[in-house]
């Protein structure tokens, strides 16, 4: 049964109250992962790939290589956006800086000195005021324009299903490739140091819908502006927008690991429990993936 959209909002919730509150020790970050994991059955996930040397390294490695969603969104131009009504943002937040000069010209001289973009003297405060409806506007167009941007994410994304013959077809080539299963039982975790499944915290599932929930921008740089703490509610509805997809790709069963983009595509992610090869992989690539099955020490299965 797949988690519910409520269900996965309450542990968006969970996950950030606790980042928030810095608790993220030994004993909780398990309790986190094995709450996500309550919704994946026998806690193995898939990744379909195509047999090509880089994928062959990185799986030697045991690593993954997670990318940008632009790199992955061709059939879904919605996918892994952040859903705003950007008229209605733009007149909203223009209304709240007309209203709130006060608060405005603070975040900026903070912005500015704290930033050390320049030393606090009284000039900061007459730049301010001089430049305020400029930089209200670029305020207002800078944080609609990063918070639409796609590409300050990293993902990888993973199936429940290692027997659909669309994802086969799709993901390895015409099931010319290959299916890497990742296991996350709790006999896996406990031959590992904390550090090596941390990041497990953000891997979640996808939930499929055809109604996309807006996110409240307004709120959320009302917030920033006035240096207020994180509301966690606030953020797990802005993570709802990058964990959904239209129904229509239901079939995928999809789960995604997503980080913040900071030149860190390359994880270490030694989860790897066996691999399956395609119906009609070619020998050199059966033989590679033999050699590879050999050193990591997991079987490698024939898809039939």
């Amino acid at each position: 049964m797949r988690i519910s959209k409520e269900v996965l909002f309450q542990l968006f919730v969970g996950t950030l109250r606790l980042r928030q509150e810095n608790r993220f020790q030994d004993d909780t970050i398990r309790q986190l992962i094995a709450n996500h994991f309550k919704y994946l059955p026998n806690r193995k996930l898939y990744k379909y790939r195509s047999c090509n040397e880089e994928n062959f390294l990185i799986l030697e490695e045991k690593c993954i290589w997670m990318a940008p969603p632009s790199g992955f969104c061709e059939n879904d131009d919605e996918d892994s956006m952040i859903h705003i009504d950007r008229k209605k943002v733009e007149i909203e937040m223009k209304q709240w800086c007309d209203e709130n000069p006060k608060q405005l010209k603070s975040f900026f001289k903070t912005l500015f000195i704290e930033g050390g973009k320049i030393p606090y003297s009284t000039k900061v405060d007459r730049k301010i005021d001089d430049y305020l409806e400029e930089l209200k506007d670029s305020f207002i167009q800078t944080a609609i324009s990063r918070i639409d941007e796609r590409d300050n994410r990293l993902v990888y994304c993973m199936t429940e299903d290692p027997n659909n013959p669309q994802m086969w077809d799709e993901y390895a080539d015409c099931e010319t490739g290959f299916c890497i299963e990742y296991c996350f039982s709790d006999e896996r975790l406990d031959q590992l140091q904390t550090n090596e499944y941390i990041n497990l915290i953000y891997l979640f599932p996808v939930v499929y819908s055809d109604e996309q929930e807006s996110f409240d921008l307004k709120s959320f740089l009302v917030q920033l502006a006035t240096k207020k703490e994180r509301d966690p509610l606030l953020d797990a509805t802005l993570n709802m927008n990058l964990f959904s997809k239209r129904k229509q790709y239901e079939f995928e069963k999809e789960w995604r690991f997503m980080i913040r983009d900071r030149g860190n595509n390359k994880q270490f992610f030694p989860f790897i429990s066996s691999i399956i090869s395609g119906k009609r992989i070619s020998e050199d690539g059966f033989l590679r993936l033999k050699e590879i099955a050999k050193n990591l020490g997991v079987p490698l299965i024939q898809f039939s």
